[in-house]
């Protein structure tokens, strides 16, 4: 595995796209990454070509959406990032074919810097009492924003669960990953008569 690149070539775009259509990913797929990861659509040829093959070769399939999501995030890093971000995991405990099942399921994870990785997993192990599998299970945790959502929101959480106004064993789908309005609804409007301080609690972690 050879060191990738984040530079940007405009003249790769057409022979990209072209490998991309030999091994039959959709148009619709196509266009996504183009329109969505540019960076990864006009890096270098060789190294395009290159993170095609290492993503077939980790199970990746053409026909599927996650195929045209892995290969700009392994085009766009270099090999040194790619391996320090699969120590941080290995050091939470997920072995090295839990960090492979992990990137299949949800390949924008390991475009997370590798701060923010290790901030996060340090807050949700340490601070929530997640498991590092927890964790694994729902991999887009890692998109979400430490100090506007997750945090915020784990206030809230910790504050019902010690009222014990709600179970003890949340997944991590059930409050951080569904939308703010629904989040509202269920977990701060639906206790708010309560925990009239609930709010305040929210607003002040949301406003730091």
């Amino acid at each position: 595995m050879k060191n990738w690149t984040t530079n940007v070539y405009p003249d790769s775009m057409v022979p990209n796209i072209e490998v991309l259509r030999n091994l039959g990913v959709p148009q619709h797929s196509v266009s996504f990454m183009v329109t969505n990861f540019p960076n990864g659509a006009f890096a270098k040829h060789s190294r395009f070509v290159e993170a095609v093959n290492l993503v077939k070769e980790m199970g990746f399939d053409p026909l599927k959406s996650n195929f045209v999501l892995a290969v700009p995030v392994i085009a766009r890093m270099n090999k040194e990032t790619w391996e320090l971000k699969l120590k941080i995991f290995e050091r939470w405990g997920w072995s090295k074919d839990i960090c492979l099942l992990v990137f299949q399921k949800y390949p924008r994870c390991m475009a997370t810097s590798a701060k923010k990785i290790q901030k996060i997993m340090s807050f949700l192990v340490n601070d929530m009492g997640f498991t590092p599998y927890d964790i694994a299970r729902c991999p887009s945790v890692f998109n979400r924003s430490l100090e506007k959502t997750i945090v915020p929101r784990c206030t809230v959480i910790k504050i019902l669960m010690s009222k014990g106004l709600i179970k003890s064993s949340l997944s991590i789908n059930t409050f951080i990953m569904i939308r703010e309005k629904t989040f509202w609804e269920r977990y701060l409007t639906a206790f708010q008569k309560d925990l009239p301080l609930l709010l305040d609690a929210y607003k002040g972690q949301n406003s730091d």
